[in-house]
């Protein structure tokens, strides 16, 4: 067997609410290191601590590197799918036993980092010499846990996010009615749009504006133009959606909240631009998903779109980006990419171009 290029990561950590997103990012590494390491060594959330111990830190007989991935609380679709393969140093059928479990036992979701925090602490303190581990789970495992230096950790939390921009409105608006305030529709928007969707800073906002409306029945647009600062930073999917429904200003609004907050020119640089090229995918997933007859309920899912008219205007707009619309936003997020590196370009200026882009297609 091949053995592993020495300058790869030795532990890859997925983490998030979004299940489809941590399982691509999964299958993508395990595709990338298969020919060096060969099938992986897989487990389930119902995973004995002293197999993996065992699989992480036993080289075989043989020489050469070995692949470990834990699943910790994902679902049974790929999760099963994934047991079926075989295993290298006999770890196939054992770990097909604990995905099998994982998947009659969906409780046990997120259990094992939890149950196991001082495993992985002392796991990221020792990373494993000869074997790449690939930990995916819904959540960060541990609070104060520091992955390893060279360390891959992801998480895919944007769908969470926009489930609660949809849950927003109606929150604000009884915040409102329990101090007996009206509110119009153009100020919840607004307010939403300053401070985003956390609950606490949205009740403080609420108060201040119900104390400074005074004996007026309603709060206004008006009002929390007045007093409210915007303090939301930027989402990647909030911005792609934009993109996508040609919502120009909208786009160019969240991707300057994401530069705000990412640091410096060459630290936000890239990492912005990864973030709309892996919010790209989802575009094409969703794309080739209706192109191929899935029911629209089932494509949009990711997307969380609740109001009919807002649906079919995504429906219309996804399918007209299908094929050639999406080919070219692949080639600009290339060019993008080599502008920055290049120096070409600033990468303000580089990921502005980009998004006006994306925002006239088809």
């Amino acid at each position: 067997m091949t053995a592993q290029a020495p300058e790869s990561p030795r532990i890859y950590v997925f983490h998030g609410s979004d299940a489809d997103a941590v399982d691509e990012a999964v299958r993508r590494v395990v595709e990338s290191l298969r020919p060096a390491l060969g099938p992986p060594v897989r487990f389930g959330p119902d995973a004995d601590p002293a197999k993996v111990y065992e699989e992480l830190y036993t080289s075989f007989l043989g020489g050469g590197g070995k692949l470990v991935v834990l699943r910790d609380g994902t679902r049974g679709g790929a999760a099963a799918k994934d047991a079926k393969e075989a295993a290298p140093g006999g770890g196939g059928e054992a770990a097909a036993k604990d995905e099998d479990r994982a998947d009659a036992k969906p409780e046990a979701s997120g259990a094992w980092a939890v149950r196991h925090k001082d495993f992985l602490r002392d796991c990221f303190k020792a990373p494993p010499g000869d074997t790449v581990f690939v930990l995916a789970t819904p959540r960060w495992p541990l609070a104060g846990l520091a992955a390893p230096e060279g360390a891959v950790v992801r998480g895919f939390d944007a769908p969470k996010e926009a489930e609660r921009e949809q849950q927003a409105p109606g929150l604000v608006a009884s915040l409102f009615a329990s101090r007996r305030k009206r509110v119009s529709p153009e100020a919840i928007r607004a307010l939403i749009d300053r401070l985003g969707t956390d609950r606490g800073l949205l009740a403080e906002a609420v108060e201040t504006l119900a104390l400074h409306a005074g004996a007026r029945a309603e709060v206004t647009a008006e009002d929390v133009e007045a007093l409210v600062r915007g303090t939301r930073p930027g989402n990647a999917f909030h911005m792609t959606r934009a993109c996508v429904m040609g919502e120009g200003a909208r786009a160019l609004e969240e991707l300057g909240r994401m530069m705000a907050h990412a640091g410096r020119p060459e630290e936000y640089g890239p990492k912005t631009l990864g973030a709309i090229a892996w919010q790209y995918r989802v575009v094409v997933r969703t794309c080739e998903a209706l192109a191929g007859g899935t029911p629209r309920f089932e494509a949009l899912r990711p997307w969380y779109v609740r109001r009919p008219a807002e649906e079919e205007k995504l429906l219309g707009r996804l399918r007209a980006l299908h094929g050639r619309p999406l080919a070219r936003a692949r080639r600009w997020i290339l060019e993008a990419d080599l502008a920055m590196k290049t120096s070409r370009l600033p990468p303000r200026v580089a990921l502005e171009t980009l998004v006006m882009r994306l925002t006239a297609l088809p």
